[in-house]
């Protein structure tokens, strides 16, 4: 399956061939979500609940999902409409996360709040530096 994606190259994700070549791209994808995990268990980064963070584990599961549609068979799936309704699910979600992250929602930290006063003002205010 290609995607394409806001008009770039189309990428093959189980060849690698398209714009960045090399290794397979789901290999890429797989060492990048160990190394996520790696991160997340050194640091502590967990939900709330203290299950895994939630934006890795829908990665893991989407990760997961696309290898039982088409990368376990080998590309050799043609269910399209799935592979479809996949990747339309998948954008839907990465633009879920990342209005979280902008918004400073649990579990991402909270959005800065505007200054009261401007840099100048305060910096006048602190003793020995005025």
């Amino acid at each position: 399956m290609e995607i394409v994606v806001d008009g770039g190259d189309a990428t093959d994700l189980n060849t690698g061939s398209g714009a960045g070549g090399g290794e397979s791209q789901l290999t890429a994808v797989a060492k990048c979500l160990e190394r996520a995990a790696e991160r997340a268990a050194a640091g502590n980064f967990r939900a709330p609940n203290g299950s895994a963070h939630p934006w890795f584990q829908e990665l893991s599961d989407a990760y997961t999902e696309y290898l039982n549609l088409y990368g376990s068979s080998g590309g050799t799936n043609t269910d399209t409409t799935a592979l479809s309704a996949w990747v339309e699910e998948f954008k839907k979600r990465t633009v879920y996360w990342c209005a979280q992250v902008l918004d400073g929602a649990v579990p991402f930290p909270p959005k800065l709040r505007s200054r009261i006063q401007d840099a100048a003002a305060l910096m006048k205010r602190l003793p020995g530096h005025n």
